[in-house]
């Protein structure tokens, strides 16, 4: 799962500032989605939400491994008003 840095940034494109990439440090297969539960029961009516790797990336390093958020932001090549 850990490994060298990858960079991922945003496959979109249009007028206005290029968008700047986020260095990844571990790897994931497939997509990541939250589905929100109450009491146990999934919340029909609501759709899942999908995970984007910069922010899976983000929760890890702030609450996993417990940087603070400057250090999470230098971490992946970003400001910390970009990270949170």
């Amino acid at each position: 799962m850990y490994g060298p840095p990858w960079i991922w940034r945003w496959g979109r494109r249009g007028p206005g500032r290029p968008r700047k990439p986020r260095i990844i440090w571990f790897r994931i297969q497939g997509n990541i989605v939250f589905v929100p539960y109450v009491n146990g029961q999934m919340l029909s009516e609501r759709e899942p939400i999908e995970i984007l790797p910069d922010k899976l990336e983000a929760l890890r390093l702030v609450y996993i491994d417990g940087l603070t958020q400057d250090e999470a932001a230098k971490r992946m090549g970003i400001s910390r008003g970009t990270l949170w």
